[in-house]
This record gives C-alpha cells, structure tokens and sequence, in this order.
C-alpha cells in the first residue's frame, strides 16, 4: 500500500475498527477517512481526518464514503 492512498475505514467507531482507524492515525502518515454510522464526534488524536456518517446501504452515502478511496476496510 502506498503512502498517498487513501484508505476508507468503514465501522472505525467499532472494536477494532477504532483500534484500526486510531493506529493509522497515531502511528502513521497515511490519508484515512473513517466511515461511522451514527454521527458522533472524533476523539481528539483524529482531528486531522473527516469522518463521514450514515448507513452504507444507502447509494448517496456509500457513494460520498468511498469517493476518492483507493483501500476501503469494511469492517
């Protein structure tokens, strides 16, 4: 995977989604985006990265999580 990519996190509220979602963010340099379905605010090491919300079954939302994404852990 290379440094540029971005990587979309879906469930990054979750076990180890969170777990996931903060070790890219804490450990690396990497372009993550976290995907959460309930809209709730993102811990304070993550304030350099823009979540989205909302169910992924839903086209307009699945379609705005996953713009631009070049790896998308589902989780």
């Amino acid at each position: 995977m290379a440094d540029d990519q971005l990587i979309v996190i879906t469930g990054a509220s979750g076990h180890v989604g969170g777990r996931l979602f903060m070790h890219f963010c804490t450990a690396t340099d990497r372009q993550v985006r976290p995907h959460i379905r309930t809209t709730i605010p993102l811990p304070t090491w993550a304030v350099n990265h823009t979540a989205t919300f909302g169910d992924l079954r839903e086209r307009s939302v699945r379609m705005k999580a996953l713009r631009n994404a070049d790896v998308v852990i589902h989780l």
